[in-house]
């Protein structure tokens, strides 16, 4: 009787679950894979702004190059991040026209300052959307 019972309860539990995953969950995979896509996106982009804030802590005559691109990375990313974490979004935009502000200026106690920003607001938000 028993096994009788456990095996009619795992039948029914069996048909639960195939009726939950297939009612529904086809509209959204996409949306899944579609956020997972985009925050790989965001990730990269922060990876590149760091690399590239990093080199214009360098010097080495491309800290303008170095700045601009970290600039380039951002407004690829930004407006997924300022939609997440307005605040973050304000702070990011304000070191990198910092950054870019520093190396034209030759102001490397500014540009150092500014990379430092950018790698702490990034590595914040990649902890928040991995």
């Amino acid at each position: 009787m028993r096994r009788l019972l456990a095996a009619g309860l795992t039948s029914a539990l069996a048909v639960a679950l195939v009726g939950a995953c297939g009612n529904g969950s086809t509209g959204s995979n996409p949306a899944t894979a579609s956020t997972f896509a985009i925050d790989t996106q965001v990730t990269d982009g922060f990876q590149t702004m760091v690399a590239s804030a990093n080199q214009a802590t360098a010097g080495l005559g491309q800290a303008s190059t170095a700045a601009d691109a970290c600039a380039t990375a951002w407004n690829g990313i930004r407006a997924r991040v300022t939609q997440r974490e307005p605040a973050l979004g304000q702070e990011l935009d304000a070191a990198v026209a910092a950054l870019q502000r520093g190396a034209a200026a030759h102001d490397a106690v500014a540009v150092a300052n500014a990379a430092a920003t950018i790698a702490r607001d990034a590595a914040r938000y990649t902890r928040l959307y991995p």
